[in-house]
């Protein structure tokens, strides 16, 4: 098997066979929950037409065998058109040279999300879905924005926040995605920089969820929002020009703890605070799920510790 006739397999077709299934089916459009991380709302499209794939989550894309590597089952692309002919699946010929000569468009064009509309949070299904995540309303509206936008002519509401580069990541019961990737700083109270911590979490409602368990509205210390986890060198690299030591609030899956152990080798005096809710994937799922709460979290993590003092969280991975 060559790689022209790879690329006539339909990617819906190979993630049947390994047993994933469309969450929905929008035209030509197929959305997946991830296989290649963990995550509850379907972000992976495939677009059918093109027999091509984007995960949003993860800012990565492309033909089946970009796939096929990306899900680890190969290293290199001999050794996914290997795994791809043991799976003995038909070939459509349908994919022609024209889709060869758009090749990898869905990682390189500009985002198909319009931004329309951009007001303060009014809608009360996203305020149902903010409170389904136990995140105060009123503290979300400093940060979060209700925007409205199109895709493919198909119109949706989302809370949005911006990232560093102006643009948008959108959430939604039904809906992960963003207009580019890139991480989010919400600056502190401490305008005068007293404090040499910030505060890392892998999502916008691992914040809000820290935010609402201390019943504060904001930080003194600045909080950095990985977005996705394909963000983390934008991390190390906002943290390292800015000096600072940072406490680690990452999820606790195999790809968060990896980011941990990653952000601990690049800042030696950074301390991990996952531990804290280590029954749970993540600081928002911790927060749903028990009661009296604020107190405990509020000790364990300290916006004005001392980077040099014993680092009594810190654990290899």
């Amino acid at each position: 098997m060559n790689t022209k006739t790879a690329k006539n397999i339909r990617i819906i077709d190979f993630l049947n066979a390994l047993g994933y299934q469309p969450q929905r089916t929008v035209r030509d459009n197929h959305f997946y929950l991830s296989p290649l991380r963990t995550e509850k709302t379907a972000s992976m499209k495939v677009d059918n037409k093109l027999n091509l794939w984007y995960d949003h989550g993860s800012a990565q894309g492309g033909t089946i065998i970009d796939l096929v590597i990306a899900m680890q089952k190969a290293r290199t692309v001999s050794d996914a058109l290997t795994f791809l002919k043991d799976l003995n699946l038909k070939t459509d010929s349908i994919f022609n040279d024209k889709r060869e000569k758009i090749g990898n468009q869905m990682t390189t064009r500009q985002s198909s999300i319009n931004i329309e509309i951009i007001r303060s949070l009014q809608n009360s299904k996203l305020l149902h879905y903010l409170q389904e995540r136990k995140i105060n309303v009123d503290t979300t509206r400093k940060y979060l924005q209700e925007i409205h936008y199109s895709v493919d002519d198909r119109k949706y509401k989302a809370v949005g926040w911006l990232s560093n580069s102006n643009g948008y990541h959108l959430r939604s019961e039904f809906f992960k995605g963003c207009t580019s990737q890139d991480i989010s700083v919400i600056k502190g109270a401490d305008s005068n920089r007293q404090s040499k911590i910030c505060m890392v979490y892998e999502g916008m409602f691992d914040f809000l969820s820290h935010l609402t368990l201390k019943n504060k509205k904001e930080f003194k210390v600045d909080c950095v929002i990985l977005n996705s986890l394909s963000n983390l060198n934008k991390a190390v690299e906002w943290i390292r020009q800015n000096k600072l030591t940072p406490s680690l609030l990452l999820d606790n899956d195999t790809a968060g703890q990896k980011a941990t152990s990653k952000l601990l080798e690049e800042f030696p005096e950074a301390e991990d605070f996952s531990m804290t809710y280590s029954d749970h994937k993540d600081l928002n799922d911790y927060h749903k799920s028990k009661s009296g709460l604020k107190n405990s979290l509020s000790k364990d993590i300290d916006e004005s510790r001392n980077p040099e003092q014993t680092n009594t969280y810190r654990r290899k991975r």
